[in-house]
């Protein structure tokens, strides 16, 4: 089975690494970012702000490292000396939405001062300081959010079987038996070496008001997904059977979910043994 080759710069969805809650409004780092700004006399340039084909996602910043203001980011990027190793402008960018969902918030711009890279119980990550960030309380106010960086320098693809996620994130999800769309992919995981993994988001199964949209996992595998077409920001699969159907089928209360406990019968004796008893039938 031929699968295709996804690029890690943009980034595999490895946020789950990280356990802090990110803010629940897009809006919620700004008052961060001017803030340290204003400590730091810092003029942070963002008064145009980069569209999300300009960035490319680095990490996900975590927790604080230490008394300076450092603190740790999980790797997206497979460049972290290319794009950390030194001085330079970056943006930091909320998740926001349901959680299958990447982050859309605004992009916020952070100047970075060093990056060097260190291991975490047996895992890499590095460890970042950021202009005007001092303490690790305003260390602690980037936990969760997404670091980005320039796109710019993105290396070209070789192969026509390789995309970068920042292209599928998006794209519209086609059945090939209907030609129909029903939906959008959110998101992609990391395959543990076989496939990497699509999360597509079902538009077109509607739930109930106040419920988080239905989603599905498919291999991201010629089998499964035998057309990408990047100019139309489209793909086209053919999910294995069952896969659509148990991913759609009606969702019930837990309580209708389970069974009807069975009515219990005390016996009268214990079989086997004469003169029985009062036992429980287990």
């Amino acid at each position: 089975m031929q699968q295709f080759a996804v690029g890690a710069d943009f980034g595999l969805a490895k946020a789950a690494l990280v356990a802090a809650a990110a803010p629940d409004e897009p809006s919620a780092i700004r008052p961060v970012v001017d803030a340290l700004a204003a400590q730091a006399d810092v003029d942070i340039q963002d008064s145009s702000t980069p569209s999300d084909d300009d960035l490319l996602e680095l990490g996900v910043c975590g927790a604080p490292h230490g008394v300076r203001g450092e603190l740790r980011l999980a790797l997206i990027t497979d460049s972290p000396q290319q794009r950390l190793g030194k001085p330079g402008q970056l943006w930091v960018r909320p998740r926001t939405g349901w959680t299958p969902e990447r982050g859309r918030g605004p992009p916020q711009s952070v100047w970075l001062e060093s990056g060097r890279p260190t291991v975490v119980k047996g895992r890499e990550v590095w460890l970042l300081k950021l202009r005007g960030v001092e303490t690790p309380e305003a260390a602690e106010a980037f936990s969760g959010l997404f670091l980005l960086g320039n796109a710019a320098s993105r290396p070209a693809l070789d192969s026509d079987d390789e995309f970068y996620v920042q292209e599928l994130v998006g794209m519209a999800v086609a059945l090939q038996s209907s030609g129909g769309v029903i939906g959008a992919v959110v998101d992609m995981y990391d395959g543990t070496g076989t496939h990497d993994v699509l999360r597509v988001r079902l538009d077109a199964f509607p739930v109930p008001e106040g419920e988080p949209p239905r989603t599905m996992l498919l291999p991201f595998s010629r089998a499964f997904v035998p057309i990408v077409d990047r100019a139309a920001r489209r793909m086209v699969i053919t999910p294995p059977a069952g896969l659509l159907e148990a991913a759609t089928e009606e969702r019930l209360p837990a309580k209708e979910k389970r069974g009807q406990r069975r009515p219990r019968r005390r016996p009268s004796r214990t079989p086997g043994i004469e003169g029985g008893g009062a036992d429980v039938n287990i």
